[in-house]
């Protein structure tokens, strides 16, 4: 499910959020949204999925004009927003099977989808609870059900781990994660960008409306940060390992921790290889020569 975004501009009397946005999101990706609060985040996710106007410029969707085309764009997206509403007195399958109902499938599948996205979202032992009674972290798995419920193959999540404690914040990567097994393109934004770059595979990083940056996480982890990161352990020659990181100019920040050093490396792959090549030769024996990835949110 390709998603174009061309020349997205957003405006509230003398306001910008948004400030010709462009980029092109492929199908299958896993793309984390993120920026500062403020930064159009919301305003981007709610024109992608049809629920809001640009100023000018358009959303494509697999060539389709979102904004000309909403209802049909609906067919193949499903969205969450940062605040939704539950209807506390169902049951989570009472809630599932009504909008199964809602999206028009037909009478004699609602409880198989139920069911399906019930075990989807790890919700098996909750399944015939209100859903008033469930925590924050359980709420966001019913309401990420139900973005399911036509089993959309584009799914924007505005912030969905806001507010929950660790445990429910890794649930949700590790359903993150299938849901991108599954071909699925996903857009999901966070304030806080190192809560996405465990399952993510492109970013897309705005501020005051602007698009900063975007491309693959691995791309962009090379991009944004000249130094690499690497970490190496020895078995002897600690001392000679030191002396020796200590004479490379492109070796910087060395902290060391008895037999093992990180550092950073401004260097290519040439560069590299003569650094581990130096260590040998000065009679340092190595267990580990290792580049650590790198953090975007650094």
């Amino acid at each position: 499910m390709n998603v174009q975004i061309s020349s997205l501009r957003k405006t509230y009397g003398d306001s910008i959020a948004l400030d010709d946005v462009t980029f092109t999101i492929p199908s299958g990706a896993v793309l984390a949204l993120a920026g500062p609060n403020g930064a159009g985040k919301t305003t981007l996710m709610k024109i992608i999925s049809g629920l809001g106007e640009p100023t000018s410029g358009k959303v494509l969707i697999n060539d389709l004009d979102v904004t000309e085309n909403p209802r049909e764009a609906h067919k193949s997206l499903g969205f969450l927003g940062d605040l939704f509403g539950l209807y506390d007195d169902l049951t989570v399958r009472q809630f599932l099977l009504y909008f199964a109902r809602a999206y028009e499938i037909p009478p004699g599948k609602r409880e198989e989808v139920a069911q399906r996205l019930i075990e989807k979202c790890h919700l098996v032992h909750k399944a015939d609870t209100t859903i008033k009674s469930l925590s924050r972290g359980l709420r966001q798995r019913v309401g990420i059900a139900r973005t399911l419920i036509n089993d959309p193959p584009l799914i924007l999540l505005d912030e969905p781990s806001a507010g929950l404690d660790p445990e429910a914040r890794n649930d949700l990567q590790n359903l993150f994660l299938e849901l991108g097994a599954e071909g699925k393109t996903l857009i999901v934004s966070s304030h806080i960008l190192t809560e996405l770059e465990d399952y993510c595979s492109h970013v897309a990083l705005l501020n005051k409306g602007k698009l900063v940056s975007f491309g693959e996480l691995n791309s962009l982890r090379r991009t944004e940060n000249r130094f690499r990161n690497f970490v190496i352990d020895v078995i002897d020659g600690a001392e000679l390992a030191e002396k020796t990181l200590q004479s490379r100019s492109t070796v910087q920040n060395i902290k060391r921790l008895k037999n093992s050093f990180t550092f950073a490396f401004d260097g290519d792959e040439s560069a590299q290889a003569d650094l581990l090549a130096a260590l040998v030769t000065a009679g340092v024996r190595l267990i580990k020569f290792d580049e650590q990835a790198g953090r975007i949110q650094e």
